[in-house]
């Protein structure tokens, strides 16, 4: 009920950003389904499709419905992990129920991948311990969902060594299970980064650079995990410095030895700690177009909060104080929640929102800019255009979709100028060049 509560004004919704491109513009069935690796995603897509047509809510619901599923299965998977602590269970459900850091990736139709991506690793991994086959399968499901699910063997693999109690049974999976499953997912993973280089090409010190990036985002997660405030669908990037790198790359070393230590003195902790920090890294390790996405952290989040979780139960409360606390955290975490939900209602307040966040980027200004020209609000779209052109003059795309505005404003010498300028920055654009001829032509 408390999720309903937080997360059933996103029913109605609208679509934002990516929606456009990665879901109401894509092919859904066909030859394309043959080629994504994200078949299942999308044939999530193609069922809301069918049932609602092009319209948000079948797809908000549907992205709901998958976030309550995972709460439960979170729910009875951290039961598992912590036999006779029912109230670890329930906390760390409730936390991942409400935390304001999943939201983006409920709300986020597009976002869909990672909430099936988590639904089917952890149906997964409930199942694996009864039948492999049964675990196999799921993983087959989580893996053309998104490709983070890569990550699930290894975290199998701790799951024995660290949780299951009977050695000779870790052994035995060892040789039969693990070794064998890392092996061809390693092969797997292996294959998909080289194919990525040679598409996406860059040099080895432009990847050192993305990596020293994401190690000072990592903590960003962090911070935004523990003290989710500053939430924004767009986060700024990040201007790195070696002390930054050093003190990021330093305070991952020392997780890293935490977790080794904590393991034999908590070990469903430590692994909930191993969790987030293997769910992360897919994300990480390949260069994506921007270097930071709240959506990014949903298959992560339920490591953190199961840690947090078990830190709440370890302090020496009473039973009673120690619900007061979890109950008004929830609480005021559920609150955030429903603040922050409330800048989803409309694509204006989302980026302006953002622009708020980021006032010295341009993206956020430019993204501001076409949601109010899609909504018919072309004075405003033109404002926002132009505070975009001020920070990045040379974007073509940007003085594009402003002659479109002042094309319909009624300004066909400012429409001219605007496209003149973007043939001018980037020649090969079609759009550009057809923009301008057909303004000539009328």
């Amino acid at each position: 009920m408390l999720t309903a509560a937080v997360y059933l004004p996103a029913l109605a919704h609208p679509f934002v950003y990516d929606d456009f491109s990665a879901v109401v513009g894509r092919p859904l069935l066909g030859l394309y389904l043959l080629v994504t690796p994200r078949a299942a995603t999308v044939l999530s897509y193609a069922l809301d499709r069918a049932l609602g047509g092009v319209q948000p809510f079948a797809y908000h619901a549907t992205n709901l419905g998958l976030h309550l599923l995972n709460v439960l299965l979170l729910r009875r998977l951290v039961a598992r992990w912590a036999p006779g602590k029912p109230s670890v269970a329930l906390s760390a459900a409730l936390l991942f129920a409400v935390h304001p850091l999943c939201g983006e990736a409920v709300r986020y139709a597009s976002a869909r991948a990672g909430i099936l991506c988590l639904a089917f690793m952890l149906l997964a991994t409930l199942a694996r311990p009864r039948s492999a086959l049964a675990a196999l399968a799921l993983l087959a499901c989580a893996l053309l969902s998104k490709e983070s699910a890569a990550m699930l063997p290894i975290v199998w693999l701790l799951e024995d060594a660290w949780l299951e109690p009977d050695a000779a049974l870790r052994a035995r999976r060892l040789r039969r299970f693990h070794l064998p499953l890392l092996t061809l997912v390693g092969a797997l993973g292996i294959a998909r980064l080289t194919l990525f280089a040679r598409l996406e090409g860059g040099t080895t010190r432009a990847y050192a650079a993305h990596l020293a990036t994401q190690a000072v985002v990592f903590w960003r997660y962090v911070r935004l995990g523990l003290a989710p405030v500053g939430l924004t669908i767009w986060h700024a990037p990040l201007r790195v410095t070696t002390v930054a790198t050093a003190l990021a790359a330093g305070g991952l070393i020392a997780l890293a030895a935490t977790i080794f230590v904590l393991r034999r003195r908590a070990p469903a902790a430590a692994f909930g700690i191993a969790w987030f920090l293997l769910f992360l890294a897919p994300s990480s390790l390949v260069p994506l177009k921007e270097a930071m996405a709240e959506h990014r952290v949903y298959e992560a989040a339920p490591g953190l909060l199961v840690a947090v979780a078990f830190a709440l139960s370890s302090i020496g409360w009473s039973a009673w104080t120690r619900r007061c606390v979890t109950a008004a955290l929830v609480l005021l975490l559920g609150g955030l929640a429903l603040q922050r939900g409330a800048t989803w209602s409309s694509p204006d307040a989302l980026w302006s929102a953002a622009v708020d966040r980021a006032p010295l980027a341009w993206p956020p200004r430019y993204a501001l800019g076409d949601a109010r020209r899609v909504a018919g609000d072309c004075p405003g779209a033109v404002a926002a255009y132009r505070a975009a052109l001020q920070l990045a003059p040379g974007e073509a795309r940007i003085h594009v979709n402003l002659g479109i505005c002042l094309e319909q404003l009624g300004d066909r010498n400012g429409a001219e100028r605007a496209f003149r300028t973007a043939v001018a920055l980037d020649p090969e654009s079609a759009v550009a060049r057809r923009d301008l001829d057909e303004l000539l032509q009328h």
